[in-house]
C-alpha cells in the first residue's frame, strides 16, 4: 500500500511561523538597539536576547593554549546574541528544546584529550523547564563529528563578521526566483520551471527551484532525481509499503522534504559514506541510519540506503538539511500574523544583490 503524502498547506507551516514571528521581534529590537548605540556583540544585548555566560567558561578557557585562547576572546568579541538567539532550535511554540547543545567553534587545548575530542565554544538550550529559559555558552570537551548541531561551517548563523554571507555559501545557489516559489499559483510555478528545466544546460537556480517546488508538492523521488541522488530498494520500499515502515516512512519523508539535495554531492566530498540521521524507535547501540554514499563517485552521483552501524559520527545539519531562512523569506507572504518578519524579510531580500 502506497504511503500518501499530501502537498505542503498552510497548516504545515505553523513551525516556520512561530520562528518566522520570534526572528521578526528580534530584528525589530536590535534595529532599535543599534539606533541606540548599542554594541551588537556587547553584554547589553546578551542579557537583552537571553544568553549567559557559564560560570566557569573563563576557568575552562585557562586549559586552552595561546593560540586557542586568543581565537576564543576574538570569537566571543564577534559573537551576535541576537543571531544566535534568531537561529538557535525551537519547539513549533517557539520555546528551546530541552537539552540542545549546539557547538560554535573548537580551539586547541593544554588539557589532554581523548581521541577526536576537542574543545568547542558550546550554546546550551536549559535543562528544565524550570531553568532560566536562556541560552548559556560554555566550553566542553566534545567529539565534534558526533554532534548534528554543529555551527562551525556556517558561521554566519553566529559570527557578526560572517552575517553578510552570500546565498551561494548559505544556500549552496545563486539567482533563484524566490517570487514563485511560495505556496501562490504552485502549479502554475511548477510547470514553468519544469519547461525551464527540460532545456539543454539549465541553470543551477532553475534546477533548484524545480526541486523546492516538488518537495513542497510532497514528490520527493522526482526532487532526487534532479540531482542524480539515487535512493535504495530499501528505502523505496520505505517510501511506499507500509509493512516496511517500522515508523520509518514519515522521518524518510520528511529528511527528503527538507534536505537540499542539490548539496549532497558536496557534502559527502572526501568521504565513504555520512550518516544523515537515527531512524527511531531502535534500542540497540547498532542502529539503523540514513546514509549518503557515493553511487558513482567518479561521476559525482550519490544514493541514499539504510545501514547498521554503531557509530555516533554523522553530518553536520549545516552541510545537507536546507536552511530556514530560505523557507522564511519564500513564504513570507503565507505565514499570516508574522507581519514583522514579512517586512524583516522583504529588507533582507533587498540586502543581497546575489539573489
Amino acid at each position: 500500500m502506497n504511503i500518501v503524502h499530501v502537498p505542503l498547506s498552510e497548516y504545515d507551516l505553523f513551525p516556520l511561523k512561530s520562528r518566522a514571528a520570534i526572528q521578526g521581534a528580534i530584528q525589530q529590537r536590535l534595529e532599535i538597539l543599534l539606533a541606540n548605540g548599542s554594541d551588537r556583540c556587547g553584554a547589553g544585548m546578551m542579557d537583552e536576547f537571553g544568553l549567559v555566560h557559564d560560570r566557569e567558561l573563563l576557568q575552562m578557557a585557562l586549559g586552552l593554549t595561546e593560540g586557542g585562547r586568543q581565537r576564543l576572546d576574538d570569537d566571543l568579541q564577534h559573537l551576535a546574541p541576537d543571531l544566535v538567539a534568531s537561529h538557535f532550535p525551537r519547539e513549533e511554540d517557539g520555546r528551546f528544546p530541552l537539552n540542545v547543545v549546539v557547538l560554535l567553534a573548537s580551539y586547541a587545548a593544554y588539557i589532554p584529550q581523548t581521541r577526536d575530542r576537542q574543545m568547542w565554544l558550546i550554546a546550551c538550550a536549559p535543562k528544565r523547564r524550570r531553568d532560566p529559559q536562556v541560552i548559556t555558552l560554555s566550553l566542553a570537551s566534545l567529539i565534534g563529528v558526533n554532534h548534528a548541531l554543529r555551527w562551525d561551517q556556517a558561521r554566519w548563523l553566529w559570527d557578526v563578521r560572517r552575517a553578510a554571507a552570500s546565498t551561494r555559501e548559505r544556500w549552496g545557489v545563486l539567482g533563484l526566483d524566490l517570487a514563485k516559489l511560495g505556496l501562490e499559483k504552485r502549479a502554475e510555478h511548477l510547470a514553468y520551471f519544469t519547461q525551464r528545466c527540460s532545456l539543454r544546460g539549465a541553470a543551477l537556480a532553475d534546477q533548484v527551484a524545480l526541486c523546492l517546488l516538488l518537495q513542497d508538492e510532497g514528490r520527493v523521488e522526482e526532487a532526487c532525481a534532479l540531482f542524480g541522488v539515487e535512493l535504495t530498494s530499501s528505502l523505496l520500499n520505505m517510501l511506499h509499503d507500509r509493512s516496511m515502515d517500522r515508523g520509518w516512512a514519515e522521518p524518510l519523508f520528511q529528511a527528503l522534504r527538507y534536505a537540499a539535495l542539490w548539496r549532497f554531492a558536496a557534502a559527502l566530498a572526501g568521504e565513504k559514506r555520512q550518516r544523515l540521521l537515527w531512524f527511531p524507535h531502535q534500542p540497540y547501540q547498532s542502529k539503523a541510519s540514513l546514509m549518503l554514499v557515493w553511487a558513482n563517485k567518479r561521476a559525482g552521483k550519490v544514493a541514499l540506503d539504510v545501514e547498521w552501524t554503531a557509530s555516533n559520527k554523522q553530518l553536520a545539519e549545516t552541510a545537507w538539511k536546507r536552511p530556514p531562512d530560505l523557507d522564511l523569506i519564500r513564504f513570507g507572504r503565507s505565514l499570516a500574523g508574522s507581519d514583522e518578519y514579512s517586512d524583516c524579510g522583504e529588507r533582507n531580500l533587498s540586502d543581497h544583490s546575489d539573489l
